[in-house]
């Protein structure tokens, strides 16, 4: 059981939305550093040994190729390292590309934990009282688009078994695949008018419709959203006076000798307290485990 996995959607959406938006916009190292472990701390959490392997190896190449391709293109700086047909590779252009690379592959981090713990029945919870209609062709679609690829399988494996799936010219390769697309409409049609007749049946589009969901709103969504709130807000605060700005070029200021304490304490907090939520939910787990 995921701990996060029990809070309520909007609070996930809340919290995610907070640390995406800070990963993405502020550009200052200490911060792009915090939000890289903080992701592979939760996704660690979250997933397999071996999906977060698999995971975090392609992040780190990622990085690493962000890293390496940014001075081949980008001279700036004045710190020439070395020369490559006259142009420099700069060690400003260098650490440049390193806080590019990390903040794209901590991104991805962050978008895959999200992934795992908002599923579709969130989002539909999310958006379907106030975009009621938006939220049932978005739902029409996934399920269709699976079916879709099902029923394209069964046609093809149908029209083998028949021998009339032709796999030599490519004359009746592509009448073959005529013949499935002419299929697949048919039945899409048909599967349509079904789904109207069946959703009409049942009272769609009836004035004063419910809805039905499980999500409660409990204290600890509450504890969640107001600690979240308030770290991103004072990162947000420290960002809007400029005391996360950082530059690169001409030459790249020492982060270390006015590193931003505060603000990056409070997205320590803000990017730390999921893992800390599953790592917690984890040892209880195995204590309850151990007393059976």
């Amino acid at each position: 059981m995921k701990a996060l996995a029990g809070y309520h959607p909007a609070v996930l959406f809340f919290y995610f939305a907070a640390v995406l938006l800070t990963a993405m916009f502020v550009r200052h190292p200490v911060l792009l550093a915090e939000s890289f472990v903080g992701a592979i701390l939760l996704f660690a959490a979250l997933e397999s040994r071996k999906q977060f392997f698999s995971q975090l190896l392609f992040s780190v190449l990622l990085a690493l190729a962000v890293t390496l391709t940014n001075p081949l293109f980008s001279h700036n700086g004045v710190t020439p390292l070395f020369f490559i047909n006259g142009n420099p590779v700069t060690l400003e252009a260098v650490f440049y590309g390193a806080a590019i690379g990390c903040m794209t592959a901590s991104v991805l981090l962050w978008c895959r934990c999200f992934q795992i713990l908002f599923t579709g029945d969130k989002l539909m919870y999310l958006i379907g009282r106030p975009l009621p209609r938006v939220s049932l062709v978005f739902s029409l679609t996934l399920r269709f688009v699976p079916l879709f690829l099902q029923k394209r399988r069964e046609i093809s494996q149908a029209q083998k078994a028949m021998g009339l799936f032709g796999s030599g010219s490519i004359s009746e390769r592509a009448h073959s695949l005529f013949r499935t697309c002419s299929a697949l409409f048919d039945w899409s049609l048909s599967y349509a008018m079904e789904t109207a007749a069946a959703m009409k049946a049942r009272g769609y589009g009836l004035a004063h419709r419910t809805n039905f969901h499980l999500y409660v709103w409990r204290r600890s969504d509450s504890i969640f959203l107001i600690f979240s709130g308030m770290t991103a807000l004072f990162v947000a605060i420290s960002f809007a006076r400029g005391e996360l700005r950082y530059a690169y070029y001409p030459a790249a200021q020492r982060f270390w000798e006015q590193p931003p304490l505060l603000a990056g304490a409070a997205f320590l907090l803000l990017v730390f307290l999921p893992s800390f939520l599953e790592i917690k939910e984890s040892l209880k787990w195995k204590y309850y485990v151990s007393k059976i």
